[in-house]
């Protein structure tokens, strides 16, 4: 491993060429491909440490993610919290109640939503067209 040095503000398109070269022309976190204008110099904001290059979609997410892991996180680390979500999205792949929400609207039902305004707009259009 190279010794660890600050780079300059000149050297970030050179270390962001190169992270993404590494990377296969790739954002670290999704297969989005970047450039060196759409790649983020993604770091860790405790110890200032480069990671790679991001897109920017994954560079905002990945610190809001961050900072709210922190907050939940009670005891712990972001890292534990974060791989309990991970365990408890996998764990609820199946049904572990048989319970709905009862906010949660089927395709159908959106279907259903959507359709209904449609009329109630053409309905509305056709109205104020007769003048009526």
């Amino acid at each position: 491993m190279a010794a660890r040095r600050r780079i300059k503000h000149a050297e970030i398109p050179q270390v962001k060429r190169a992270l993404i070269q590494r990377q296969d022309g790739r954002c670290a976190l999704c297969p989005e491909a970047i450039t060196l204008a759409t790649a983020c110099l993604d770091h860790d904001h405790k110890s200032g440490l480069i990671r790679g290059a991001l897109c920017r979609n994954c560079n905002g997410i990945e610190g809001k993610v961050h900072n709210l892991a922190n907050r939940a996180k009670r005891t712990g680390t972001v890292k534990d919290w974060l791989g309990a979500l991970i365990l408890y999205y996998v764990k609820h792949e199946t049904d572990q109640t048989g319970l709905y929400h009862p906010l949660h609207k089927t395709d159908e039902e959106k279907r259903l939503r959507r359709n209904k305004k449609a009329r109630e707009r053409r309905q509305a259009a056709k109205l104020e067209k007769t003048g009526a």
